[in-house]
């Protein structure tokens, strides 16, 4: 497949972006690093190129040129004022004990940040450095913020770097975005997403006063220009979005091996088993749902087969509705090929279940999820297939 790149320009709702996205690949399909672009320039390019999702703090520079095609790009934007103040909120209150910045910014108030030129020189011009950045040679371990201090910005290449993007979306026009996302990848709607690594309260731009808001403002002045370019861009992007959903081409028969699901409905991203090939959690949410393109006219079988569970008793409680409509589940217990104990849960699906288009929707249900010892996720039980006949 075509590789995806996600742009994480720091506080512009990226976590929550990736942690949607990341539900749609194998863990072993998502470029590991994250948080850091220096140690990228020491793989060799045919290891980076083998990941088909990059997302982190990269800068344009240092990925697009050397992936062998144009990958599919995705980035968010937001208002300069506001990204600066979540910005310098996060490195105030964070402390890296390896990082010059934090012991410059740690505690600090927005006011003496404002007057520290040193702190300045990291936090101005964000999107601007990531987009259209020069970054100067480092070693990989190095403290990666005076890369980012250092680093000169052409503002005519982060301006046409920016409409090389796929997908813009807007901070401020997230659920709208989204919209789009859905659109340009083929997804059905997505249902639900958790806000991850948002700032506690801070200062917000109607909290400061107008000289104050000015000065951010022009020691941004970049980033400024960039942001009104993509709104202008997210406008045109919104502007050709289709008024109806394209016509989806519809199958008789499914088998899902679950290598792919669709983001924002339930699930965590896959993992690859030795012996059962891609398995999924369902988790944090009790309900998880696979969406089909499947022909109405006829009734259908559904078998789904069950290898793992946080606990025993979420397999008899678990119940199934096909488009909003309840099914009777017949349970039997079973022996896989290594020897191994699972489940397979089955139901007989009517032929009036089934939307005359459109995808048709498999909603499976647990009273609730569980966070094992050890494990920071919220899970219930584990997949690996799903068929429907």
């Amino acid at each position: 497949m075509r590789q995806w790149f996600f742009l994480h320009i720091p506080k512009c709702a990226g976590t929550t972006f990736i942690h949607l996205l990341d539900q749609y690949f194998v863990q072993d399909e998502i470029l590991p690093e994250h948080d850091r672009f220096l140690p990228l320039r020491g793989w060799p390019t045919e290891d980076l190129r083998r990941y088909p999702w990059i997302r982190g703090h990269f800068p344009y520079t240092e990925i697009v040129p050397r992936l062998e095609q144009p990958p599919l790009m995705f980035v968010f934007m937001r208002d300069p004022v506001e990204l600066f103040l979540s910005h310098v909120e996060m490195r105030r209150r964070l402390f890296y004990p390896d990082e010059a910045l934090s012991q410059r910014v740690y505690g600090k108030s927005l006011d003496e940040i404002l007057r520290d030129d040193v702190a300045l020189a990291y936090f101005n011009n964000f999107a601007a450095k990531m987009l259209g950045g020069t970054f100067p040679d480092a070693a990989p371990d190095e403290d990666p913020t005076r890369a980012w201090s250092e680093a000169s910005v052409d503002i005519n290449a982060a301006l046409e770097h920016l409409q090389q993007f796929d997908f813009i979306g807007l901070v401020e026009e997230f659920d709208a975005s989204l919209r789009r996302l859905e659109r340009l990848i083929g997804l059905p709607p997505i249902q639900s997403y958790r806000k991850a690594n948002v700032s506690p309260k801070r200062s917000r731009r109607s909290d400061l006063d107008p000289k104050t808001v000015r000065k951010i403002e022009a020691i941004n002045a970049l980033d400024v220009q960039l942001y009104r370019s993509a709104c202008r861009l997210f406008a045109k992007q919104q502007e050709a979005l289709p008024r109806e959903e394209s016509t989806l081409p519809q199958t008789d028969e499914v088998e899902d091996d679950l290598h792919r699901v669709y983001p924002g409905q339930g699930w965590y991203p896959g993992e690859r088993h030795t012996r059962h090939g891609v398995i999924r959690w369902a988790g944090p949410e009790p309900e998880a749902r696979l969406f089909y393109p499947l022909k109405p006219g006829r009734a259908r079988w559904l078998r789904i087969e069950i290898v793992n569970w946080t606990d025993e008793t979420l397999i008899e409680s678990l119940h199934c509705k096909v488009n909003g409509l309840p099914v009777t589940l017949q349970r039997r217990q079973i022996t896989w090929e290594d020897h191994s104990s699972g489940w397979v849960v089955e139901a007989k699906i009517p032929a009036e279940y089934w939307r005359p288009r459109g995808w048709q929707e498999i909603a499976l249900l647990v009273p609730h999820t569980i966070q094992p010892p050890g494990e920071s996720r919220q899970l219930s039980l584990c997949y690996r297939r799903v068929a429907i006949r």
